[in-house]
């Protein structure tokens, strides 16, 4: 199997897993924890984020040996042990981005979100070209159909190492009532994000 095909397969059982074990985080399943973290720090794909004071980000240990990102519940009421994609969060998501093959990052939201890309100066990765997008928020239904949320998601994303390199991107998923504070505590992930070299 060529290396970018592998890379895709990879990718894809990641996020799975991922998503998987957030929607599914009950008692039953001991190997699964989720705890709060102050710093988030991936050597993988040499990404460090200082979490904000007052933010509580959650990590998920899904027992798999490469991390790929955690989410930051935005709702007073919410916890680390309800279920991802709930309510108003921001998640961070790094992965290699060889379904892609972009070598910017504006081909990369080009390829993700075409008609979706905004000009929003403020929402920078720092030291990156940084792309952002803004669209509803789809999720997914009992039948497997994907429908809005009535929820806003914006992205701010960047590459990192050009083709078949690293896709990094910061998500907001909030209320149109909750725009305005939810993305200062976006900006405030984003100064705390420092990307090295693998």
């Amino acid at each position: 199997m060529p290396r970018a095909e592998t890379l895709i397969v990879f990718e894809m059982l990641c996020l799975f897993a991922l998503v998987f074990c957030a929607a599914f985080a009950v008692p039953a399943y001991p190997y699964f924890k989720v705890s709060p973290v102050a710093r988030y720090v991936n050597p993988t794909f040499g990404l460090t984020v200082s979490i904000p004071i007052g933010m509580r980000a959650c990590q998920s240990d899904t027992g798999m040996a490469i991390s790929h990102g955690f989410w930051i519940p935005l709702d007073e009421e919410s916890r680390c042990s309800d279920p991802f994609g709930k309510g108003r969060f921001i998640s961070v998501l790094v992965s290699f981005e060889a379904a892609y093959d972009a070598q910017s990052p504006r081909l990369l939201a080009e390829a993700k979100c075409s008609r979706s890309i905004v000009e929003i100066p403020e929402l920078q990765i720092p030291s990156h070209e940084t792309i952002v997008c803004q669209q509803p928020y789809l999720e997914r239904a009992a039948e497997g159909q994907l429908s809005s949320s009535g929820r806003i998601e914006t992205t701010a994303l960047t590459l990192v190492g050009g083709l078949s390199g690293t896709d990094f991107q910061v998500s907001l998923i909030t209320t149109e009532d909750h725009v305005s504070q939810d993305v200062e505590a976006l900006k405030r992930v984003l100064a705390g994000v420092e990307i090295g070299h693998r």
